[in-house]
Parts: structure tokens; C-alpha cells; sequence
């Protein structure tokens, strides 16, 4: 009887031994998908950003050298709260359509999107944020962060799909600005 008793408690056990082994595996197994969602997904939000930066757009309606009075000289504003109001950002309507500017790209939303077999989301928003802290302003500032965040629900933790941001802040004016606005700093004397 004493040895049925050892049998079964061995038994038990081996399978509970089993059963840890197997549940670790699938935590593993369920963490690697999870890195490699959070990769591709970071890939595609810093190359969303990216793409914006290569536009080079204005910073705003206001300092857009193609837009303002042509009589106005570079920096073309004289404080920040002449530039568009945070209740005024978004307009873009994808990628590159209908974004003049980098305030245009607030509240733009791509929707199933897909990176190499992983289904995606792309939201974008723009934010006033300090010039020192980085931290956001509820004022206009000479600082706007773009934000680009991707969510998947092909990949979930705890039953939430998985989601990563990408920021990065945008100053004014930007050497692609200040060459611009040069131009007219020369025109203005020359015509003086």
C-alpha cells in the first residue's frame, strides 16, 4: 500500500512537473510574439515620424512662408500665441493629403494598415509642449510634438491589444525655415 502511495504522488508529481514546463513554454512562446509585434510596430511609428520630417513642412499656417502676407518678414510672428491654437490642429485626411503643415497631422487615424502579415492601426496627434521641459503646454508654444502611436490586436496582453508610441518634438523655426525666411529678410532690405 505504501508503495501504490509513492506511485501516485510520483505520478502527480511528474504531471504537475509537466504541466509547468508546458505553461512556461507558452509564456515564452507568448513573450516572443509580444517582442516581435513591439518591433515591427516600433519600426512603423518611427517611420511614420520619419516621413513627416522629410516633408518639411511648416511648423504652422502662420510661419508658412508660402501662405503669410508677403509684406510680413521672417520669423514672421512675434509670439507664440499668434501661432493656430491647439483646438484648430488636424486637417490631414492620409499621409500626405491635405497636411500644409505639421499641426495638420493631429488626430490622423490609418486604419487597418498591415506590416509584413501583422494588422495594424496608425494614430497620429500633435501637442504644444514646453521648449525646456518638453512637457505639454496648454499654451502655443515654439514646440510641437508629434506622436505617433500603432495598436494591434492581433498580438494581446491580458486581453488588451498591444500598443507603442513614437514622439518626437519639432522646434521653431528649423534650419529648412530659417533658409527660407532669409529670403525674405534679404528682400526686405533690399527693397528698403
Amino acid at each position: 500500500m505504501t508503495q501504490m502511495i509513492y506511485a501516485i504522488a510520483a505520478l502527480a508529481t511528474v504531471m504537475l512537473l509537466s504541466v509547468s514546463m508546458r505553461h512556461s513554454g507558452v509564456a515564452s512562446d507568448q513573450d516572443m510574439y509580444v517582442t516581435e509585434a513591439r518591433s515591427r510596430m516600433i519600426g512603423v511609428a518611427r517611420e511614420a515620424v520619419e516621413q513627416i520630417s522629410r516633408m518639411e513642412l511648416p511648423f504652422d499656417e502662420m510661419t508658412d512662408a508660402d501662405r503669410v502676407n508677403s509684406y510680413v518678414v521672417f520669423p514672421y510672428v512675434s509670439s507664440a500665441a499668434k501661432l493656430t491654437p491647439s483646438g484648430s490642429f488636424g486637417g490631414c485626411t492620409a499621409m500626405m493629403v491635405n497636411c500644409f503643415d505639421l499641426d495638420d497631422f493631429h488626430d490622423l487615424a490609418m486604419l487597418d494598415l498591415d506590416a509584413d502579415g501583422l494588422p495594424y492601426d496608425l494614430t497620429v496627434t500633435v501637442t504644444y509642449v514646453d521648449t525646456l521641459s518638453g512637457a505639454v503646454s496648454m499654451t502655443q508654444t515654439y514646440a510641437k510634438e508629434v506622436t505617433v502611436t500603432v495598436t494591434t490586436g492581433a498580438v494581446r496582453i491580458a486581453g488588451n491589444p498591444v500598443s507603442v508610441s513614437y514622439s518626437r518634438i519639432f522646434a521653431y523655426p528649423t534650419v529648412f525655415e530659417y533658409a527660407r525666411g532669409a529670403e525674405s529678410l534679404l528682400n526686405r532690405e533690399l527693397y528698403q
